[in-house]
């Protein structure tokens, strides 16, 4: 996992989640036909992206989806295998009709030595995509044939002194070198960057939080030097249909675990302006003492559920999560208190994040604890605690 090489090291977690709230709309109708031969299309997935909102269309290719919980506006996303992805913004609760059009792929993009090959990109996918704690080893993923990879590698020389002193300590990595006929220098193969796209929606089981989700994933992108991990797609959530309380409470305990000192839990805080009183506090990342810095000043005005970070461009700091044997948040320095440690990077000058907890682009790199879930430990943007 890219959280081994270096514990800040920023990773960009990119969900496509568009969610503002309007009242008044209680449900959303709509039908979903073929673009060429305007037949309409049933058993296809119709959701709001990032929620568990959402259905299959029935034999007329109708779906009626609640708006109660919904805000406005939100991504309406439609999947069928064979067909290309579809999307929309909703900002009312006007019928839509949708077509879709069959799926061109272009076999040369896809590349695939042999079936070795094939099986460890698959596992590193899994691996970087799912996570590789108890979480991430026991959820699972169908769909895997429908992936395809792209490698950027390098190979380095090493010569002299070092080339020399690895040789002598013989350690593993030897293995997968070259060395020159005379010993002076070996040839090694650097990984660089590694992406993963889908030709299908993917399903996962994600058995700790109680989830079947469906993926659109339009790419995971890897970059090794960099250490950075960003995916992006569409994930609609279905929760379990559980029967007797043992595993629904598992279940909510579970998702509380996941959520608090998330980085949903944190910029919905950040939005409420209430990061102190939900057990955040920012740390110098170079003498880990305390950092100064009242974020309200840098939020503009609520907007439709949307709020403007501003003025913090270039900000690289620590934040601390201070939380009680349940998780759950207390004050910054409590006596007694467990802390968990991340970091922050703001690479733009005005970013926008929303109630529910998600933001409008890439421009917020976390690292440390909270950038190193995968998505074992994702929950739906409609989630909520229990109070």
């Amino acid at each position: 996992m890219i959280r081994e090489w270096k514990r800040f090291y920023p990773m960009i977690i990119g969900i496509l989640c568009t969610l503002t709230p309007v009242f008044g709309q209680d449900t959303l109708r709509g039908q979903v036909i073929d673009s060429g031969s305007r037949i309409p299309l049933s058993f296809v997935t119709v959701f709001f992206d990032g929620t568990t909102i959402g259905e299959l269309t029935d034999e007329d290719g109708r779906f009626e989806l609640p708006m109660r919980r919904i805000q406005l506006p939100a991504v309406l996303s439609v999947s069928h295998i064979g067909y290309e992805p579809w999307q929309m913004e909703i900002a009312d609760g006007e019928p839509v009709k949708i077509s879709l059009q069959l799926a061109e792929y272009e076999i040369k993009t896809v590349h695939v030595d042999d079936a070795d090959g094939r099986a460890a990109n698959v596992k590193e996918f899994l691996e970087q995509f799912m996570g590789v704690d108890r979480w991430g080893r026991e959820s699972t993923m169908e769909g895997t044939e429908y992936l395809f990879f792209e490698r950027n590698n390098r190979l380095d020389t090493i010569r002299g002194a070092k080339a020399k002193r690895m040789r002598d300590m013989a350690l593993p990595v030897m293995k997968k070198v070259t060395w020159s006929e005379d010993g002076s220098y070996f040839t090694t193969k650097r990984k660089l960057t590694f992406t993963t796209r889908s030709r299908a929606p993917l399903l996962m089981d994600l058995p700790h939080l109680g989830y079947k989700v469906q993926v659109d994933l339009r790419e995971l992108y890897l970059d090794y030097e960099q250490g950075m991990r960003v995916y992006t797609g569409a994930f609609f959530f279905m929760p379990y249909e559980e029967e007797g309380e043992r595993p629904r409470s598992r279940h909510r305990r579970n998702r509380e675990q996941a959520y608090y000192g998330s980085i949903q839990h944190f910029l919905r805080a950040l939005y409420r302006d209430e990061l102190t009183d939900e057990g955040y506090e920012f740390f110098d990342l170079d003498t880990g003492l305390p950092y100064e810095l009242d974020m309200s000043e840098h939020l503009g005005e609520e907007s439709d559920s949307e709020r403007d970070l501003q003025g913090l461009k270039g900000l690289n700091v620590g934040v601390r999560y201070y939380h009680n044997s349940a998780g759950r948040p207390v004050p910054p320095n409590r006596l007694g208190a467990s802390k968990r440690m991340s970091s922050l990077i703001i690479r733009a000058d005005s970013i926008t994040i929303r109630a529910d907890g998600t933001f409008a682009d890439r421009q917020m790199l976390f690292g440390g604890d909270m950038g190193a879930k995968a998505t074992a430990w994702l929950l739906p943007a409609d989630y909520e605690p229990s109070r």
